[in-house]
């Protein structure tokens, strides 16, 4: 029964490599591949200078390459996985889009309203229809102009920020513009908590939707050649 849950040692390089890149995106499996592969060849050769047996060489080469999962671990904090790169891609796909007439219908629909609300001239009006205007009009127009006339791999930073990041943060502050200072909220006392604790729970959400792609942004800035966008085919720049 305890072997079931003992670790058993990898007994060659493309297993460790498997488990070391598993799930990591294509181009990224390449470059740790290739880099893991010169560095366990250029090991197994010291061993045999030192003496040692081919057999026993390639076994200390193996060893030194260390836990393979522990390795998985410190690759995903640098190289995107397959997934995260999906998702990069279908953001720079969905921002390169442009609006359709239901969506040109209800951004004119929300323009009325804004400036119905700005005509009130009280604070809150005036905060939430700035919020709606950089939520619903502004972020998505800027993205579609970055993805536009960017290089892709150059626009998808800036469209992660535009699109995940700074919506994520803007959405808690809506609502809490929406509510928190209108007179309705506190009609019935004994409601108070249908807003309150779904407002809470919604914004540890975010926070951690935030959090999560902030790390993502962190990766792409710090290196974008080991991830791929898909060619749109319809933009030069966009081919990588």
């Amino acid at each position: 029964m305890k072997t079931w849950f003992k670790h058993q040692p990898v007994e060659n390089l493309e297993e460790w490599l498997k488990i070391a890149t598993k799930d990591l995106c294509q181009q990224a499996k390449t470059r740790i591949t290739t880099e893991i592969e010169t560095h366990f060849t250029e090991a197994i050769e010291e061993h045999l200078r030192n003496g040692k047996p081919e057999d026993g060489s390639k076994k200390l080469a193996l060893q030194e390459l260390g836990d393979p999962k522990a390795a998985l671990r410190r690759f995903r904090t640098k190289h995107l996985t397959e997934k995260e790169e999906a998702k990069l891609n279908a953001i720079y796909q969905t921002a390169r889009k442009r609006p359709s007439l239901g969506v040109v219908i209800a951004v004119l629909s929300l323009a009325l309203v804004m400036m119905g609300a700005l005509h009130r001239a009280d604070i809150h009006s005036t905060a939430l229809a700035a919020v709606m205007f950089i939520t619903c009009i502004f972020t998505p127009s800027v993205s579609y102009i970055v993805a536009r006339r960017m290089p892709a791999k150059s626009s998808v930073p800036w469209l992660v920020f535009i699109m995940q990041i700074l919506q994520s943060f803007l959405i808690p502050v809506f609502f809490l513009v929406a509510w928190w200072p209108g007179e309705h909220f506190y009609v019935v006392p004994e409601l108070r908590w249908l807003f309150r604790y779904p407002l809470i729970v919604g914004s540890v959400l975010i926070s951690l939707n935030i959090l999560y792609w902030l790390r993502i942004w962190q990766k792409i800035r710090r290196d974008n050649t080991n991830w791929n966008i898909a060619n749109s085919g319809s933009d030069p720049t966009s081919a990588t």
